[in-house]
């Protein structure tokens, strides 16, 4: 019996640093990437794969954040579009 519940208790301790793990959330920006929001403020960011409103139904790994990061000739070229609209 205090084997069993021994195995529970460790289990129990794994479980909860692995999740722990997986929450923690990296904003770690590659170099020469831009926050589109910092270039184009006005632009409405909606990262479906963050959320688990998406094609799975749950958030996908990796997508940390609600950020999309763009190369700067790219968000530039985002923000002239959203500039004409």
């Amino acid at each position: 019996m205090v084997k069993c519940v021994s195995s529970f208790l460790l289990f129990s301790l794994l479980s909860v640093q692995a999740m722990s793990a997986e929450n923690h959330i990296d904003l770690h920006q590659p170099k020469d990437f831009v926050d589109i929001t910092t270039v184009a403020p006005d632009v409405q960011v909606d990262m479906r794969y963050f959320s688990s409103h998406n094609f799975i139904g749950r958030p996908i790994k990796g997508y940390n954040a609600p950020v999309c990061l763009l190369t700067r000739p790219a968000a530039n070229a985002v923000k002239q579009v959203a500039d004409r609209l």
